[in-house]
């Protein structure tokens, strides 16, 4: 079966490929420079087959703003994409790719989804495979095939959709439980998503709140309607349309794997099937007491006074009379959608009631209808008490008579509506191909919770039409049929698809995307339920999550909540779009149920149906405060639980008959694995057998393994050179080795800077390590080079890494010699010298008119490891500076200031400067020069420039007057000595200085 599956998704891969929607595929600029897009998104977003950029109606959201949020600082939550979900609740989200290379093996991974504890949430994943809803359109994510890591073949510019699903149990524990979202090109990692599931604390109900009833069958509870389903799956049908009788226990599964399916999702297949009631009354009884299904149809067909009939509903009144819970579930469908005029004859329909009335008085009754409601609405009134009206007729202003009696209208057991082609405008619920944006699926039901109705009505969700004779096969064309062919429409609703055609198993129908939208929509309605009790109907939560839903529904009146599209001047603003917006609205109520953490108010246990030798029974509590059901089974024997006793009956079967009651079965055996055990390198091992877990026969002996080879494990050094190595699985020593560590040279001897090579050796497994007693002298490298470093002795210890085995080389290290040049007067002296030596200078002269005054650079303390330079420094015997001559100048550091009265020129004033010296006897010859900027711009004269005295007149100018001079002095031995520049200042007042 596994390898048909596989080979079935293969088709599948196939058909998907090459059924391509030329559809739009425009992507962002942004999204055009990623090699793919990678998003984790709302489930309620049901993404075309080629668009990257998806829009959703008339609103301007991309797929990429439909992702799940990201942040939830109250919980501690960043960077994760968070999914929140109460306990006994399904939530999903879903895996958006989209190819924009070429095309890559896929593959998606979730993790298992743990708390800090390692409690785990279960986690279903399903590929979503792509249905056209109507000719010449895109295809759609729709069905979803269940999916355990196959690859999946990629198309350029075209999105792959996987639905990933999260189920709570009623006791899970609350928190936050992470996991990871892997893509693989291949068997490598392409992209990863961390996600994280919170789960509140406060549990969904077993039993949904609000209604959804929805048809599988024909009218008289039969296969007619499911007939094209029935086939697809492998029921052969005959020429009268029946059933063959062989195949009838195929087609009796598959129908229970619908009705199971659907009521797992809240939703009510509202006829029981035909052969439950037939062949096992107290089976019906229970089916009919499920909690989970909230109405329950009688069948009735033909002429209702026929004898068939008539019996088939006393057989019905014979399980529910007296049993107040099936009393309030079942009901007739005598019409259905009648448009009386005003001169309409109603008799054939009253006088229907009336004989149901005579079989079974006091029954529930519904008619659903979609116009005429002012000629319809009485005759209803008088002969049904279940309201059931298409919706389509609720809002307009025409019909603000039938909203009014919908919402406040007394008498009626229940009020239900059922969906119109105008739905949402032109959002229809079931005509999905308009509407991908899936919070169109769930709205029904918040629109239940401002109308504080029962729920909704479909005809059938399980629909497929013969075309020419043939079940239309939905997997073939990837197309939805419709009631009027194929290709028009979306199948009048369909939510579950055959199985068999692709491989799965003909029991369990392939679920849509729709079908976990609109099972989304009545956990919604629970949430506002709760929110009613726990939070108080005049919660300022709940009123503020109604009104993101709803934007100005108080504005515009509850009865124009029907309608998303403009009308009679009312604009779109006022239901929400986005899918962040309703599931924002959702958390608000999850986070304050959460804090709230209240409790259901139960009642005492009712027993509803009594366990017979066959049966269990069923017990049902209600919640005084709310009136959800909680359930529980009553087992079938007098002590509690049976006492069995058991024969094998060597065909894969045993018998078990009860020692209290005698209860008696056959049942196939119950395996379970009895865990072998593996051989090992010192004891032989037995493979997996088989028992049953509930009589104990060994369906499958246990086989002797032969022992294993032991696996070595690294060597272990003891003492004295000996290595051992130990098996890894029982840790006995398996090999032994004696270990010698060999060196040379034992001695060596180097020049500072040169390198050696140690030669050292153990066994190949091992780590030789080498270290230096004094690096500073000779350091090692980790493969025993040698390098001198400075002149010295030091020892190199080689020894075997995690072992004593060690041996030294002692290491000399000799001085190298380098060249000291001495310059005297322009005369080289060279000699060599050892470094670090210390350095013996030669002696030096004084010159005439010159004195020794060092050495430059400055002689270092020893010899550096360098060739090195050193000349001497001599310096003048005699100093001159200029100083100013007459005691009326100041002189100030470099300057010398003369004041001229203000009624004098510049020209008519002179500084006297003469030489001082240390030794006036050396002097030979003066001569005065400018200095500095003054030689190029000169702002006075020099007078007897070649006497010890100069004078300096100022030139004539506006301001004051500034000029540098200095003196060269020539000594007897004709060396020229230059004095420090002077600057001569002439001003007028002190701020001129």
């Amino acid at each position: 079966m596994k390898r048909i599956r596989i080979y079935a998704v293969k088709i599948i891969a196939v058909m998907l490929a090459v059924a391509v929607c030329f559809a739009s595929t425009a992507v962002t600029a942004a999204a055009a420079t990623e090699s793919y897009l990678f998003y984790l998104v709302y489930s309620d977003i049901q993404a075309n087959k080629t668009s990257a950029d998806q829009r959703y109606g008339a609103n301007s959201n991309h797929i990429n703003s439909q992702q799940l949020p990201t942040s939830d600082t109250a919980r501690g939550i960043s960077g994760s994409s968070i999914v929140y979900l109460a306990k006994n609740e399904r939530e999903g989200f879903q895996v958006y790719f989209h190819e924009q290379t070429a095309s890559r093996p896929l593959r998606v991974e979730v993790g298992e989804f743990c708390n800090a504890a390692g409690e785990v949430l279960p986690v279903s994943i399903y590929n979503e495979a792509y249905f056209r809803p109507w000719t010449g359109g895109d295809q759609l994510g729709e069905a979803l095939v269940p999916y355990d890591g196959e690859v999946v073949n990629t198309v350029l510019n075209e999105n792959n959709m996987f639905y990933v699903e999260l189920r709570s149990a009623e006791d899970q524990t609350p928190g936050n439980y992470t996991s990871t979202v892997t893509l693989y090109d291949g068997d490598a990692v392409l992209a990863q998503k961390s996600v994280t599931a919170v789960v509140w604390n406060f549990a969904l109900p077993e039993s949904h709140y609000a209604t959804a009833l929805m048809g599988l069958y024909n009218s008289a509870s039969g296969y007619g309607a499911t007939q094209g389903f029935l086939e697809l799956n492998g029921v052969r049908i005959g020429s009268n349309w029946d059933i063959l009788e062989e195949d009838i226990p195929l087609a009796e599964s598959i129908v229970e794997g619908w009705q199971e399916c659907l009521l797992d999702h809240g939703i009510t297949p509202y006829e029981l099937p035909r052969f439950l009631i037939d062949s096992d009354e107290k089976a019906a009884e229970l089916a009919m007491a499920d909690p989970r299904r909230k109405m329950v149809s009688v069948p009735i067909s033909g002429n209702i006074t026929s004898q068939a009939t008539t019996n088939k509903i006393l057989q019905y009144k014979a399980l529910v009379d007296g049993n107040s819970v099936l009393e309030d579930k079942a009901f007739f469908y005598p019409a259905d959608e009648p448009s009386w005029g005003a001169d309409s004859d109603t008799s054939s329909f009253e006088s229907r009631i009336q004989a149901i009335n005579a079989l079974w008085p006091d029954s529930h009754k519904m008619v659903p209808f979609a116009s005429n409601f002012d000629t319809v609405m009485p005759v209803l009134k008088k002969t049904t008490d279940v309201l059931c009206i298409n919706q389509s007729a609720l809002y307009t202003e025409k019909n603000i008579n039938a909203f009014n009696e919908y919402t406040s209208g007394e008498g009626w057991h229940r009020k239900l509506r059922y969906h119109g082609d105008i739905t949402l405008g032109s959002f229809e619920l079931w005509r999905w191909g308009k509407s991908p944006a899936g919070v169109f699926r769930r709205i029904f039901f918040w629109q239940s919770g401002l109308l504080s109705d029962n729920g909704m009505l479909y005809w059938n969700c399980g629909y497929i039409p013969y075309v020419n004779g043939e079940p239309y096969n939905v997997w073939e064309t990837n197309t939805l049929p419709s009631a009027s062919g194929v290709q028009t429409g979306n199948g009048n609703g369909v939510l579950l698809y055959p199985g068999a055609p692709i491989g799965e198993d003909p029991t369990q129908p392939i679920m849509s995307l729709r079908l976990k939208q609109v099972s989304a929509g009545l956990d919604d309605y629970d949430y506002i339920a709760l929110a009613r009790e726990f939070l108080g109907k005049d919660s300022q939560v709940l009123d503020s999550a109604l009104k993101k839903v709803f934007v100005n529904y108080e504005k515009h009146g509850l009865n124009n909540i029907f309608s998303s599209e403009p009308h009679e001047g009312i604009s779109v603003d006022w239901i929400a779009w986005e899918c962040n917006t309703m599931n924002n609205a959702r958390k608000m109520l999850g986070d304050a149920l959460d804090k709230a953490a209240a409790q259901h108010n139960y009642g005492e246990w009712q027993l509803v149906v009594e366990p017979d030798a066959q049966h269990d029974g069923l017990e049902i509590r209600t919640c005084a405060d709310c009136g959800t059901q909680d359930s529980r089974d009553v087992p079938r024997c007098s002590l509690g639980a049976h006492d069995y006793a058991y024969t094998d009956n060597g065909d894969g079967t045993h018998t078990r008959i009860c020692t209290v009651c005698g209860t008696e079965d056959v049942q196939a055996h119950n395996e379970e694995v009895v865990p072998g055990k593996a051989a090992t390198c010192t004891a032989e091992g037995l493979t997996d057998g088989r028992r049953c877990t509930e009589c104990g026969a060994v369906t499958k002996a246990q086989a002797v393994l032969e022992k294993l080879p032991h696996t070595p494990g690294e060597w272990v050094y003891t003492s004295d050179g000996i290595y051992e190595k130990e098996c890894t699985v029982c840790h006995n020593v398996i090999d032994r080795q004696t270990v010698e560590l060999t060196l040379e040279p034992a001695e060596i001897t180097l020049t500072n800077g040169e390198t050696a090579q140690l030669n050292a050796g153990a066994a190949d497994f091992t780590k030789i390590i080498y270290a230096s007693a004094n690096s500073a002298v000779a350091a090692v490298d980790a493969n025993g080079r040698i390098t001198a470093k400075a002149p010295g002795e030091t020892v190199i210890t080689v020894s075997v890494e995690g072992t004593d085995l060690a041996k030294t080389c002692k290491v000399t290290v000799e001085p190298r010699l380098y060249t000291v040049t001495w310059v005297i007067d322009g005369a080289s002296q060279i000699t060599e010298v050892a470094e670090g030596a210390v350095l013996t200078p030669p002696a030096v002269h004084d010159r005439p008119g010159y004195n020794f005054a060092g050495w430059s650079p400055a002689l270092p303390d020893v010899m550096p490891s360098a060739d090195v330079t050193f000349t001497a420094v001599f310096e003048p015997v005699i100093r001159v500076s200029v100083v100013p001559a007459g005691a009326s100048d100041e002189q100030v550091g470099q300057v010398i200031y003369h004041k001229v009265p203000w009624y004098k020129t510049w020209t008519s004033q002179t500084v006297d400067l003469t030489v001082a010296s240390d030794d006036d006897s050396q002097i030979a010859r003066v001569e005065w020069v400018y200095a500095n900027w003054s030689v190029d711009e000169p702002e006075a004269t020099i007078e007897n420039a070649y006497s010890r005295t100069a004078t300096i007149r100022p030139t004539w100018g506006i301001g004051a007057r500034s000029c540098w001079v200095q003196a060269v002095v020539t000594d007897v031995y004709g060396n020229k000595i230059s004095s420090e520049p002077v600057k001569v200042r002439f001003y007028n007042w002190d701020w001129q200085k």
